[in-house]
């Protein structure tokens, strides 16, 4: 085939993928404003049976041509990471919707990544907008997750892990946006040997950026993201000799020391993260941490005091005879509040027990 001939098909195949990119947009804004009146661009709300025919019509698309569609949705998105203090489109908006879906619904993450997924979601995070990076970090937790594939891109998943860890200690972030950037970290390095002894080694990161990160955050949310990274990191990591002894160790009796907080769910988190710390075979911290066997148990006394104090008043509620109302409200309190010491009693007790045994 002569270069006129190739490049008149190349010509061809690319209109072909512009044209089927184009309706898909149509599809999706109609989609998104399906239900909806004031702004809308429709002509009429459109009714139940059209909504259903729609999707339809979407998903028979898609898995007819998704590699196509892929391909199209990836280009248009490009433009949101190339051009600077660019603000998405609705269109555009649409389509990160979309892509989020269908990395979910339509088994496209394989192509996704094979197709330089993982490096057009570093520019999107790039971009700084919070709009375009939750999208993006629920794309990116959709494709990871327990897939080898992505093992096989090492150099491309250790700089959008160092890009996300990064972004997740700025101060240009609100809460909802850290949490799906530890989000995506957690799904990335779940299974993943080669992304922990990444973010391990790492001169800007290591097992002390994750403590920092844990300790100055005050937002149980973010806590709870960070707190399962370092409980993935312990569990999945490829040697136990790169784990920081002395590190680990403080940040241990760390939490041991200031177990208690107002909060009472961080008292939950705190002591969860101890046992994600202990299981396994981490001998020598549970060796040097011997000595807080005290505190521990001293914990452990005050966690049964605070049972039988949440016992003792959900008895006396109940022979007051409140109003009904009331003494339902004070059950649903106080019940999980028992639920909450129970938790807490089985998890510490997982904590003490290795250690004195």
């Amino acid at each position: 085939m002569s270069n006129s001939e190739n490049q008149n098909n190349d010509r061809r195949i690319q209109q072909k993928n512009d044209s089927l990119t184009n309706s898909m947009k149509e599809l999706l804004v109609q989609c998104t404003s399906l239900g909806t009146s004031g702004e809308t661009q429709t002509t009429r709300v459109l009714s139940t049976e059209d909504k259903e025919f729609i999707e339809s019509a979407l998903l028979s698309t898609v898995k007819s041509k998704k590699p196509h569609i892929l391909i199209g949705v990836m280009k248009s998105l490009e433009t949101i990471s190339l051009e600077p203090h660019h603000e998405p489109s609705d269109d555009e908006l649409a389509l990160l919707e979309y892509l989020e879906e269908a990395m979910e619904t339509m088994d496209m993450g394989d192509d996704f990544i094979n197709m330089n997924g993982l490096r057009l979601c570093q520019q999107l995070i790039a971009t700084g907008n919070s709009q375009v990076i939750i999208p993006t970090c629920n794309t990116l937790a959709c494709v990871s997750l327990n897939n080898p594939i992505i093992q096989n891109h090492t150099e491309e998943t250790n700089e959008l892990l160092k890009k996300l860890l990064l972004e997740a200690n700025s101060e240009l972030f609100g809460v909802s946006v850290k949490v799906k950037l530890l989000y995506a970290v957690s799904c990335i390095i779940s299974s993943n040997p080669s992304a922990i002894q990444y973010v391990l080694t790492d001169s800007q990161l290591g097992l002390e950026y994750f403590y920092n990160l844990y300790n100055v955050n005050l937002n149980l949310q973010v806590k709870k993201r960070l707190g399962r990274i370092i409980g993935i990191i312990f569990r999945d990591v490829p040697d136990p000799n790169i784990l920081n002894l002395e590190q680990t160790t403080n940040f241990c009796k760390e939490l041991i020391h200031n177990w208690w907080n107002e909060e009472n769910s961080f008292v939950f988190l705190n002591l969860l993260l101890l046992h994600s710390i202990f299981r396994g075979e981490n001998l020598p911290i549970k060796k040097a941490l011997k000595e807080e066997t005290t505190k521990i148990q001293e914990i452990f006394t005050k966690m049964r005091n605070l049972q039988h104090s949440k016992d003792a008043e959900l008895t006396v509620v109940r022979d007051e005879e409140e109003g009904l109302e009331t003494l339902e409200q004070f059950e649903h309190d106080l019940t999980a509040d028992l639920e909450l010491t129970e938790n807490l009693q089985t998890t510490l007790s997982s904590v003490v027990l290795p250690i004195c045994n």
